[in-house]
C-alpha cells in the first residue's frame, strides 16, 4: 500500500554527501540515533510546557529527525558500523522518540487526550508488528498506509497549522480518529505481509513441492516421511527396508533439504 516511506531512496540520495562527511569526521550511527532521540524528547517537553507557537517546532523537528533516522541507517550499512547495539537503539529509539514527541500533544488545547493516547499506542503496536516479522523469519515490515513517515507528516502538518493559528481545532478529532483507523489497517497489513513472506520462503525452499516417491514390495507397510514445510506425507506403500532407505534419502533431499530438517510420522525401515 502507498506510503511516504516509498520516497526514502530518493531522500537518502540527497543525504549521502552529508553521511560521507559525518563518517569522515568520526560520527557514528549510534551517536546520530541517540541525538535524534534526545532532540525528540526535548522538543516534546517544550511543546508540553508552552504550547501555542512552540507547535511550529513540531514539523521542523520531525523533518530533522526523519533525516537523522535515514542517516544513521546509511552510516551503519555503507560505512561498516552495523552492530547489535545499533539495531536495538534504532528500533527502541524510534518508538521512544515517537512517544516523546506525540504524547505531550495530549495536554495541548485542541487535542483530545484519549485520541492522542490511542494514536500513540497503535503507533507503538504497528512498529512492534513490523519487528515481529524478523522474529518469524520474514523481513522487517514497513507496510502502510500509516507508517512512521506518514505519521510524522500528519503530526507535522497539524503542528504547523495550529502554530500559525489556522483555526483547524474542530477538525483535529476527525484527523486523529482517521489515524486510528489507518494505524489498525497498518498493523493488519504488516502482519499479513509477514505471514505471506514466510509462506513464500517456505514454498521456495520446498521445491519441488513434496515429491512423493513410491515403491512397492510385499515385505513391509509403512508411511514414508512427513514434509516439514507443508505437513503433507507420502501415502502408505509396500516397500522393503533397503529400497525404503534409498527412497527416504532421495525424498528428504529433494523435498526438505538436509536430513535434520524433516520430521517423521512413523519410523522408516521398520
Amino acid at each position: 500500500m502507498a506510503s511516504i516511506y516509498g520516497l526514502k531512496p530518493k531522500f537518502q540520495s540527497l543525504l549521502r554527501p552529508s553521511v560521507h562527511w559525518l563518517a569522515r569526521v568520526g560520527v557514528t550511527a549510534n551517536q546520530v540515533t541517540i541525538f535524534a532521540l534526545l532532540l525528540s524528547l526535548a522538543t516534546g517537553h517544550v511543546i508540553r510546557k508552552n504550547g501555542g507557537r512552540t507547535l511550529l517546532l513540531l514539523p521542523i523537528v520531525l523533518f530533522v529527525r526523519m533525516a537523522l533516522n535515514a542517516m544513521d541507517g546509511m552510516l551503519a550499512r555503507e560505512h561498516n558500523q552495523k552492530s547489535a547495539l545499533g539495531a536495538i537503539l534504532n528500533e527502541l529509539g524510534d518508538v521512544v522518540a515517537d512517544i516523546g514527541l506525540y504524547l505531550p500533544l495530549a495536554g495541548v488545547p485542541g487535542f483530545n487526550p484519549w485520541l492522542v493516547v490511542a494514536v500513540v499506542l497503535l503507533s507503538v503496536l504497528s512498529e512492534m508488528t513490523g519487528v515481529i516479522g524478523v522474529q518469524i523469519g520474514a523481513s522487517r515490515r514497513y507496510d502502510g498506509p500509516l507508517g512512521k513517515s506518514d505519521r510524522a507528516f500528519l503530526f507535522g502538518l497539524l503542528g504547523l497549522l495550529l502554530g500559525l493559528r489556522a483555526g483547524i481545532g474542530p477538525a483535529i478529532p476527525y484527523v486523529l480518529f482517521a489515524m486510528i483507523l489507518f494505524l489498525a489497517l497498518t498493523i493488519i497489513n504488516r502482519a499479513r505481509a509477514a505471514l505471506l513472506e514466510v509462506r513464500a520462503r517456505a514454498a521456495e525452499k520446498c521445491q519441488p513441492a513434496c515429491i512423493l516417491w513410491r515403491a512397492s514390495s510385499r515385505r513391509s507397510r509403512v508411511r514414508l516421511a512427513e514434509c516439514k514445510c507443508t505437513g503433507r506425507g507420502a501415502h502408505r506403500k509396500y516397500a522393503n527396508a533397503f529400497t525404503l532407505r534409498i527412497i527416504r534419502a532421495i525424498w528428504i533431499l529433494r523435498c526438505c533439504g538436509p536430513p535434520s530438517q524433516p520430521r517423521f510420522a512413523r519410523g522408516l525401515g521398520q
